[in-house]
């Protein structure tokens, strides 16, 4: 399957390696390094904090990003780095151009909580699928506005609190070999906070499918 990512943005002695644009990436535990998303032509699609979607630095609608990715080949990773605080829906538009123009998957990009020592900085990233079978027993994570400070969860219909959701999701899946998780969320939900919710299940090794809104 092809695949997306959200990923870590790259430094070399705290300077960027190659112009992009500037956003707060969420924090994760437990990406994995992207040196790809290093390279010079990765394509890369940015989200700032007002929802203003970037392919490079160029800023592009969604209808226009799904055109211009669809020339790309899916043999290559789409990696997506999208500012903490954007409203999720303008994230979800940037995903569903990808999905639209083919891709199976993509890559967020994250920063670390702890950085390493050193002065090189590997991207970080979190892959996750656009398209793929949903088994009955697939357990769904719903995440929708709640109190200021976290929104309310849910997995299959049933309230979770934030602290139990990997012990929750470890106990469905048990020890199923195709281990998956699906998450749905509200389009003003804050990025960051649907990005916990794919830490938490990558962590435990499921393969997060993102599903859209409609």
């Amino acid at each position: 399957m092809l695949a997306c990512a959200l990923f870590a943005a790259s430094a070399l002695g705290g300077q960027q390696t190659q112009k992009a644009v500037n956003v707060r990436l969420p924090s994760t535990e437990s990406a994995l390094d992207i040196a790809e998303a290093n390279e010079p032509n990765a394509a890369t699609v940015s989200v700032t904090g007002d929802g203003t979607t970037y392919f490079g630095v160029t800023p592009m609608t969604p209808d226009a990003l799904a055109t211009e990715l669809s020339h790309r080949s899916h043999e290559k990773k789409v990696f997506i780095k999208a500012d903490a605080s954007a409203p999720y829906v303008a994230v979800e538009s940037a995903v569903n151009a990808v999905r639209n123009a083919g891709f199976s998957d993509c890559i967020f990009l994250t920063s670390q909580y702890e950085m390493p020592a050193g002065s090189r900085i590997l991207p970080k990233g979190l892959e996750v699928w656009l398209k793929s079978t949903v088994r009955p027993k697939t357990p769904r994570v719903e995440l929708t506005k709640g109190s200021e400070s976290a929104p309310t969860l849910k997995i299959n219909g049933r309230p979770v609190a934030w602290s139990s959701l990997q012990n929750t999701l470890t106990t469905i899946l048990g020890n199923q070999i195709d281990r998956k998780a699906v998450i749905k969320a509200e389009g003003m939900l804050p990025f960051e906070q649907i990005m916990h919710a794919i830490d938490v299940a990558n962590s435990i090794g499921a393969d997060v499918i993102l599903q859209p809104q409609s």
